[in-house]
């Protein structure tokens, strides 16, 4: 998993690493409870935030010892870090209480990886064993499909179960380079346009998360929802899978919930 903050920089917990979207081969790492605070402060975006909180939540909750110097200290690195990356003055300071996040966007990406392949056939035996690798082959190819329907499936009616009956079409929408794209519909009447998943996509192509060099297809769905009347829900749903050449088939699975913080 890992997060975009205000499509300029992305930011993965696990490691601390952050880097320019433009740039995604330049990372800069973070110490550990630095990338615990930033994860903090981004869980909580737009959010007044006590030093207490942090403090709490970061140390004291763990039995460590905290100060307002750790804090500051870390507030600092943070800070720098991001305007190294060209993201200035997203940390505002609150005096005598805290400090609060304001992004305009946050974005989730959660990707999967399902890998399915034959193990090496030793030449002497291949005469013996073709039929059965063949057929093994192929019973994968089957399950792969059916798992992604069933990804698919369970995600949308666990997320619009009013609309069910409406989810059941996929159509063609053209071509990006390679990729042949598939729109799932979502229920709305003419939602979907090239330019539109172009435009969708664009975060994931142009970090280089999906590629369309290689003979593809991608199954695209969005849906944007309203939360409040000032913030407002998009979900992308995308799914990447390679034209089979060989006995290897490789998909991938993307889930992307971003948050928009209307101004008035």
């Amino acid at each position: 998993m890992y997060y975009q903050i205000n499509k300029l920089i992305g930011f993965n917990p696990e490691d601390g690493s952050l880097w320019a979207l433009s740039e995604p081969g330049n990372l800069v790492t973070i110490p550990r409870f630095a990338s615990l605070l930033l994860e903090l402060l981004i869980k909580n975006n737009q959010k007044s935030l006590s030093r207490d909180f942090f403090m709490n939540e970061l140390w004291e909750n763990k039995g460590l010892v905290s100060s307002n110097n750790n804090l500051n200290n870390y507030i600092s690195i943070i800070r720098r870090t991001l305007s190294s990356l060209g993201l200035d003055d997203i940390i505002k300071t609150i005096p005598r209480y805290g400090f609060s996040f304001d992004a305009k966007t946050i974005e989730i990406f959660d990707s999967e990886r399902v890998e399915l392949s034959e193990p090496p056939v030793e030449l002497e035996e291949e005469q013996v064993i073709y039929k059965k690798t063949n057929s093994k082959f192929l019973l994968k190819i089957v399950i792969s499909i059916i798992l992604f329907w069933l990804i698919t499936i369970v995600f949308i009616f666990l997320k619009y179960p009013q609309q069910n009956t409406q989810f059941n079409k996929v159509m063609p929408l053209g071509m990006i380079e390679n990729c042949k794209v598939m729109g799932i519909w979502n229920g709305i009447p003419n939602n979907y346009n090239m330019n539109k998943v172009i435009n969708g996509l664009s975060s994931l192509t142009e970090s280089h998360v999906i590629d369309c060099k290689m003979k593809s297809t991608i199954y695209y769905y969005e849906s944007i929802s309203a939360k409040t009347p000032s913030v407002m829900e998009r979900i992308k749903f995308v799914v990447q899978c390679p034209e089979i050449l060989n006995n290897n088939m490789e998909c991938k699975n993307f889930l992307n919930n971003e948050i928009i913080y209307e101004s008035h």
